[in-house]
């Protein structure tokens, strides 16, 4: 659900998808892939920060780099 928009583009309440694991993984079209998702917070040098849950155990705002992000989605 939700429209496609560019990583570079996203703005706070946006839901990023992550990779999630080291295995080559399929892109932000697939929806049977293993990942993680949460909600954009902000862009801080080579990370993107994302407010979700189970990251550390707990609900938080944690930093993970591009290279993890697969998509960004956006609910109009």
């Amino acid at each position: 659900m939700g429209v496609p928009v560019d990583v570079s583009a996203a703005q706070r309440g946006d839901i990023v998808v992550l990779k999630r694991g080291n295995p080559s993984q399929p892109g932000p079209e697939v929806i049977q892939a293993p990942g993680h998702v949460g909600f954009f917070d902000r862009f801080d040098g080579t990370f993107v920060w994302v407010l979700g849950g189970n990251q550390g155990n707990s609900v938080s705002i944690a930093p993970f780099t591009y290279e993890r992000v697969l998509g960004v989605r956006r609910v109009t």
